[in-house]
């Protein structure tokens, strides 16, 4: 157990400071799985309007379940990682089956389900059924390694047990959950990546900070290197349509999107052969505003191009789509961007 004196002072400093989010008030077992996994890679700002959206149109297991894939997608247009909707969309299939739609507070149980890792787990034991439960995630590892000066690469498996065990010396055996929210808001606004070590509530024993070792911790291995693509998107439209297709890729699964293809350079004779291949007649191509879109490791340049074509032709594994109805459907966020500037030309 941590010092009585440090405990009352990072409760304090927690009162003071933390942040209000709706996700936070009146927390359920459902409200916390969903805000958790939103929050996983997603700042908690830009959660809060996304939440909120969510508990409308989902605001239980049931209606979550029931759902249609494609409005689960749609409700999460704009989060990025897309995989996260479809395992939550599994997962609520699966408590109301095995479960009778209920979250079990069994962290054995919780393990099983589709989706729910460590750090979901933890939460939703410790901030949902208020038990004593470590919520690690990637505030709560700075806080931990600089505290107690843990110089191990964290992604093993030894330096995760080692986090969790030390998470738990802080966690008191009343109200176990005020301080596990408080390490999170910690490493959210004070013990960030540059830490703001003079106004932390534990820099007197902060072990990082009295070796000026804070800057050097976590350890963590290095990062895959951005991967640059090129790619030409092509706006097929006649009349009020447009062409788009479902991608099946794993990154983008689901999604839908305007024909592309990547290429080392923007070649407006690749374009053309494009439309040759597909026996696509047309009368006129305008180059649209460049969008760029990032996700897991990769930097997409995108050049769309939106092409007026004489003759609606059926393209393999592609349909027409009103301009009306795209709003109804889940895009990746380059392609929804592309929509937006179709607005003032169409």
């Amino acid at each position: 157990m941590i010092n009585k004196l440090e405990l009352q002072a990072l409760k304090k400093w927690f009162f003071n400071n933390k942040r209000k989010f709706s996700f936070r008030e009146n927390p359920t077992p459902y409200s916390v799985w969903i805000s958790e996994v939103m929050l996983q890679q997603t700042r908690a700002s830009v959660v809060v309007s996304y939440f909120n959206r969510w508990m409308q149109l989902f605001p239980d297991i049931e209606s979550l379940a029931k759902a249609n894939i494609s409005q689960v997608m749609k409700a999460w247009e704009g989060l990025g990682y897309y995989s996260r909707a479809k395992r939550l969309h599994i997962a609520a299939n699966e408590l109301v089956e095995k479960h009778k739609a209920k979250i079990p507070d069994d962290p054995q149980v919780l393990k099983t389900i589709t989706g729910i890792g460590p750090y979901t787990v933890g939460a939703i034991l410790s901030f949902a059924f208020r038990k004593k439960a470590p919520a690690v995630d990637a505030n709560v590892i700075r806080v931990i390694t600089r505290f107690f000066g843990i110089e191990m690469e964290v992604s093993k498996s030894e330096a995760k047990k080692l986090i969790e065990d030390k998470t738990l010396l802080f966690l008191e055996d009343e109200k176990p959950y005020v301080v596990m929210e408080a390490l999170i808001e910690l490493g959210a606004l004070v013990c960030q990546k540059k830490p703001i070590c003079s106004t932390c509530p534990l820099k007197e024993n902060c072990k990082a900070n009295r070796e000026n070792k804070a800057e050097y911790l976590p350890l963590k291995k290095e990062k895959k290197s951005t991967v640059p693509i090129t790619r030409m998107v092509f706006i097929l439209q006649y009349g009020e349509e447009f062409l788009i297709f479902q991608e099946k890729k794993e990154l983008m699964n689901g999604l839908y999107q305007f024909p592309y293809i990547n290429s080392e350079y923007v070649i407006e004779s690749e374009l053309h052969s494009w439309l040759k291949e597909k026996e696509i007649s047309y009368q006129e191509v305008e180059r649209l505003a460049s969008v760029k879109q990032f996700f897991t490791n990769f930097k997409v340049m995108i050049y769309p191009f939106l092409i007026r074509v004489t003759k609606k032709v059926s393209v393999s594994d592609m349909q027409w789509i009103a301009y009306s109805k795209m709003k109804t459907l889940a895009f990746c966020s380059g392609h929804r961007r592309i929509i937006n500037q179709l607005k003032d030309i169409s």
